[in-house]
């Protein structure tokens, strides 16, 4: 009788009536599901972060054009600074038929940046953090951002990180070692619904012991 069962229950499984596979797939689903409802994207978020552009100060004088790129110095004048950027960020409808009056402003109208990522890449492939660029690492950030656009400065090149391989190798060199970088940002937040939104920009960074009578331009 119990083999009867047995060979009742084996004929089920190859008919397809039970899948022994059934409990792990079950298993799966549901971790997938808790896993979006525990983690919301920016793609739940009527509004899209954008990054418009992210410039160095001038070289020069204060009315001089700000720059695209960055000439980091790891030693000037016997000290060790860290390097400032600004950046402008804004918020565009991912529904571009929307309208939105201002009277009346919604969750998805504005933002809150409080974090952001700097990750460092060299030009020539080589990106062991430590080894050939300097470490990745995170910053606070507090910037609310809205449909018009709104500009921060923040932190790209801590100081410590001057202190460190591989950049503190390139001290006493004059600038003719020079490691090419981009440094890549993201930058994260949520817009006022809570949805968490993020953007990345990106902007080059040349690391050297430049003169210190100033970066070459």
């Amino acid at each position: 009788m119990q083999r009867n069962r047995v060979h009742r229950a084996e004929e089920r499984v190859r008919k397809g009536k039970v899948s022994r596979h059934a409990p792990v797939a079950c298993l799966a689903v549901a971790l997938a599901m808790a896993a979006c409802a525990a983690n919301p994207t920016s793609s739940r978020s009527t509004v899209e972060l954008v990054v418009e552009r992210i410039e160095a100060p001038p070289a020069g004088a204060t009315g001089d054009a700000r720059r695209m790129f960055v000439e980091s110095d790891v030693l000037t004048d016997g000290t060790v600074d860290q390097d400032t950027v600004q950046v402008t960020l804004r918020l565009v409808a991912r529904d571009s038929s929307a309208t939105v009056s201002p009277a009346a402003p919604t969750g998805a109208v504005f933002a809150t940046i409080d974090r952001y990522r700097v990750r460092y890449a060299r030009t020539d492939g080589r990106n062991t953090p430590g080894i050939d660029v300097p470490h990745p690492w995170d910053g606070a950030l507090s910037l609310a951002v809205s449909f018009d656009g709104e500009t921060g400065d923040f932190v790209l090149v801590r100081a410590s990180a001057k202190l460190e391989p591989p950049l503190v190798r390139l001290r006493d060199g004059g600038g003719d070692v020079v490691i090419n970088t981009l440094a890549h940002i993201t930058f994260y937040g949520r817009d006022h619904a809570g949805v968490r939104i993020e953007a990345a920009g990106a902007i080059t960074v040349g690391f050297a012991d430049w003169s210190d009578s100033g970066p070459m331009e």
